[in-house]
């Protein structure tokens, strides 16, 4: 039966006139059955009440409700919504989430907001709620939706794609905290009050340690272009600021992790225990995009990409712990000649990704100049995304060709410990990258371990690279 079929409000007689064991079983122990059925639907749930008159509202008292309706028809998907959350019959309810189809008309605020006013009423303490809603605003429909007051929740996911509907905020009265346990919100695909944002962040929600704000931006009329991100209890933070241009400004004290991507305007970040940086490649501007001088320079994790304004952030962050670089090597001798450029002086790091993703010129002399780089790495991993077919490169005079910037007689590992090769590569490029390492064995202080995708991979390698008790070559398989 196609998923959104069954009307769960209703109940069918049992055909069965015995009991048997399975249904002897106390309701808790049918409750975790039914949580186990693949998809976890509440109408797969429901759906058993024509076992027999035993099983009949078992559903109704499910722990955790989920209504996903994604491939039913707009109309049919939102009466089985309300027609659940109708005859739900337990008083409390841990988790719950609601799916309608993409684009679903007709979804009014008042809609909506009974589905809330259901997740106010019975999510019990510590509960959680998922609501993807993408709708079209009806003709006429001006009106705003207001999110009620949790102060027990610990997860709230909001998704209004398409949707042009602005979020309000219920305060409770005196500045006491309306959300008093959330630890993580996500709100996608919805116009705020960026002052009422910023209020409710940073002296509503004293527990909330990650929030994700996707394509969210201002609702219309709102003359503020700060959108401010302040809070005292914020650890992760990630952000897609759509259309967007205002000021971005975020000042938390206890941020570690911070993932930004489509920032269009300007920011401004104060995040003195910030330990790891994810920028989306080509909306890093240094001359609009500032870190507070109280914000560390050094990071545990940071993703960069070649070719792109992030490579900057190595003069903000002199110091990672982990480096996950991906190289974009195009065609063209200035290109190629930029690539050298932008990584003559890498970060500081002990953990060094290589992650190629396009590459036109000759790998062995690109490896070489990275390694150089980073004499002091302990852990090297390099990931081929893709077969390099077009190398090694064939534009004369072009600088990856000259043999000088193939030796390895320059590269220094003295810290190198392990080696992992992994991605989509051919074996052959796999196995070259690997003799060439091992030409550096001399430099090594320990014994490096390194591993390699799969056995026919170190075949191949046990074919060219002499065995050695400074190395120890093996695979994954």
């Amino acid at each position: 039966m196609a998923e959104g079929q069954a009307d769960i409000a209703g109940a069918c007689p049992g055909g069965g006139g015995g009991v048997d064991r399975i249904s002897g079983l106390p309701d808790h122990l049918l409750h975790s059955i039914l949580l186990l059925i693949p998809g976890g639907t509440a109408a797969d749930a429901a759906r058993t009440s024509v076992l027999s008159r035993r099983w009949r509202h078992v559903w109704a008292h499910l722990p955790e409700l989920a209504l996903r309706y994604r491939e039913a028809s707009y109309a049919r998907a939102h009466r089985h919504v309300d027609a659940a959350l109708a005859a739900y019959a337990a008083p409390t309810v841990r988790r719950l989430e609601i799916t309608v189809p993409y684009g679903s008309p007709h979804l009014t605020a008042g809609r909506l907001s009974s589905w809330l006013r259901f997740a106010a009423l019975r999510l019990a303490g510590g509960g959680a709620l998922r609501l993807s809603a993408p709708h079209d605003v009806p003709d006429g429909d001006t009106e705003e939706l207001l999110l009620p007051v949790w102060e027990t929740v610990t997860s709230i996911s909001l998704d209004f794609l398409f949707s042009s509907r602005t979020l309000r905020f219920r305060l409770l009265p005196g500045g006491a905290a309306a959300f008093t346990a959330l630890a993580f919100l996500k709100i996608r695909n919805a116009r705020v009050g960026g002052r009422e944002l910023e209020h409710v962040l940073s002296s509503r929600c004293p527990g909330l340690t990650e929030l994700v704000l996707e394509r969210v931006s201002l609702r219309e009329g709102d003359d503020d272009v700060v959108l401010s991100i302040r809070s005292a209890s914020l650890q992760r933070l990630q952000m897609d600021s759509g259309d967007f241009a205002g000021l971005l400004r975020v000042a938390t004290p206890e941020l570690q992790v911070l993932t930004l991507h489509c920032i269009h305007g300007d920011a401004y970040i104060a995040a003195p225990k910030l330990s790891e940086l994810y920028w989306g490649e080509p909306f890093y501007d240094p001359s609009r995009h500032r870190f507070a001088e109280t914000t560390a320079r050094h990071l545990r994790r940071m993703m960069v990409a070649t070719g792109s304004p992030t490579m900057a952030l190595m003069e903000r962050f002199d110091i990672v712990g982990e480096l996950d670089m991906t190289l974009y090597v195009r065609q063209g001798v200035h290109r190629y000649e930029k690539l050298l450029e932008e990584t003559s002086r890498l970060a500081r790091c002990e953990v060094l990704v290589l992650k190629f993703a396009v590459v036109k010129h000759d790998f062995k002399p690109i490896m070489v100049h990275l390694l150089q780089q980073c004499a002091g790495i302990r852990k090297l991993v390099v990931e081929f995304t893709f077969k390099m077919g077009d190398r090694p490169c064939k534009l004369w005079g072009c600088p990856c060709g000259r043999i000088e910037n193939r030796k390895t007689n320059r590269v220094v590992l003295r810290s190198l410990e392990r080696v992992e090769v992994k991605g989509g590569g051919e074996a052959e490029h796999e196995a070259e990258l690997v003799r060439m390492l091992c030409k550096c064995h001399a430099t090594f202080k320990k014994k490096v371990s390194i591993s390699v995708r799969t056995t026919y991979t170190l075949r191949q390698i046990s074919r060219i690279v002499p065995p050695n008790d400074k190395y120890e070559v093996t695979s994954c398989e």
